[in-house]
């Protein structure tokens, strides 16, 4: 007698494109064909509209990703800092629930020094898509599809750098993409190194077009890439049973404020990020979800699709179920900003040339965040410590890096 073959475990995918700016992708309506696959997956998947970082750099935004923990939570803003041992990485969960774990990371604040390699099985640095194609090649193969399994994909092509110390472009995007969207656009830039350019306080109106340009190469580069992954992965039916999430750990500024440094905090352009959740069963497939949410949902939604019990430490919600309509989100980066958005109100707190600044924007009435409200110093700094307890304190220290 012949017996049917088994359905695969189930599995996880956790993509997140490094500094991909939500509103530069097709699906949040930008003019240019940055993401085409992108952009076809959306339509076959749930999009959350409004979807915030914690942080608007690499590494405390992708621990907080990888924890499910507040920045305030976790500690981890620093690059002496490493997770304490007391609080854990989806990896870890995953893993001790019998979870076959892959973390492939570019080699950017995403190292095992921080804590990052906790809980995988395989944790392997790349240096750009095209190695991290060479290490998916080899290691997929090889994954028993009888048991769950998770895969944490980091790309960090869109990034700029490499930040070096001779004179080159601040996104590197290889042809043709770097002629894709401005022919010419290295010529436009200033002549100084990417690190001068990058956190230089003025660029021009041509620059900030070529910057654009090649950085809108690089998510085009970027989009192709995963379609030939994705297409992979379809053949071998890897994506059967599998929850498929592209994210990013925060946006760019690209010259939109008369400055290039900076990833573009505290506005939208910094802190908002794509978020699309792929579900095999089509859970609100082709649904746009407007409720606000952040980062920090991604692993009780990880672990709900898993079958795990919810942590009650964990200050997000799971992003399968209902969301609540109204939900203060913090975003906290002592040295430089706290924000809370309590939609639509966006209330900041700017520490900028050494002097606080605090203000209040209406999203909903100025979404490009143009016409600054006066906000209160004392009414920010109350609502601020009220949305930290709430999210809980009681959350063991960082420790060193080594």
């Amino acid at each position: 007698c012949s017996r049917a073959p088994a359905a695969p475990a189930p599995g996880v995918i956790l993509i997140s494109i490094d500094t991909l700016r939500a509103d530069h992708l097709g699906l949040h309506g930008y003019a240019r064909d940055t993401s085409p696959r992108l952009d076809e997956l959306a339509r076959e998947s749930l999009v959350f509209e409004r979807a915030f970082t914690t942080a608007a750099w690499t590494l405390p935004a992708h621990m907080s990703m990888l924890t499910g923990l507040h920045n305030h939570q976790h500690g981890v803003i620093g690059l002496n800092a490493a997770l304490a041992p007391g609080s854990l990485l989806l990896a870890e969960r995953l893993q001790a629930a019998g979870w076959q774990t892959i973390g492939l990371y570019n080699k950017s604040p995403i190292r095992p020094e921080h804590g990052f390699g906790r809980g995988f099985d395989v944790f392997r640095s790349h240096l750009g898509a095209r190695q991290a194609g060479e290490h998916l090649a080899e290691l997929l193969p090889k994954l028993d599809r009888r048991r769950p399994f998770f895969l944490f994909l980091h790309l960090f092509d869109i990034h700029n750098g490499p930040l070096d110390e001779a004179p080159g472009p601040i996104y590197d995007c290889p042809p043709p993409y770097d002629e894709r969207y401005l022919a010419g656009a290295r010529s436009r830039l200033p002549q100084v190194s990417e690190r001068e350019l990058f956190k230089g306080d003025e660029i021009d109106a041509a620059a900030a077009e070529a910057l654009t340009a090649l950085y809108d190469g690089g998510i085009r580069h970027v989009d192709d890439t995963l379609a030939g992954w994705f297409e992979d992965w379809n053949a071998r039916e890897l994506l059967d049973g599998t929850l498929l999430i592209v994210t990013a750990d925060h946006g760019e500024a690209l010259g939109q404020r008369g400055f290039a440094h900076g990833h573009g905090a505290p506005y939208l352009e910094g802190l908002r990020v794509p978020l699309i959740l792929h579900h095999p069963a089509g859970l609100r497939a082709g649904e746009r979800e407007t409720a606000p949410v952040q980062i920090t949902d991604l692993v009780p939604t990880i672990l709900d699709f898993a079958g795990l019990p919810r942590d009650p430490r964990l200050p997000g919600v799971s992003l399968l179920g209902s969301l609540p309509a109204e939900r203060p989100l913090l975003l906290l980066e002592p040295r430089h900003y706290d924000v809370l958005i309590d939609w639509p109100l966006k209330r900041t707190h700017l520490l900028h040339g050494g002097e606080d600044h605090w203000f209040t924007h209406d999203l909903a009435a100025d979404p490009a965040e143009l016409a600054p409200l006066v906000l209160d110093p004392a009414e920010f700094t109350r609502l601020r410590d009220v949305a930290r307890e709430r999210f809980g304190l009681g959350h063991p220290r960082p420790v060193r890096a080594q």
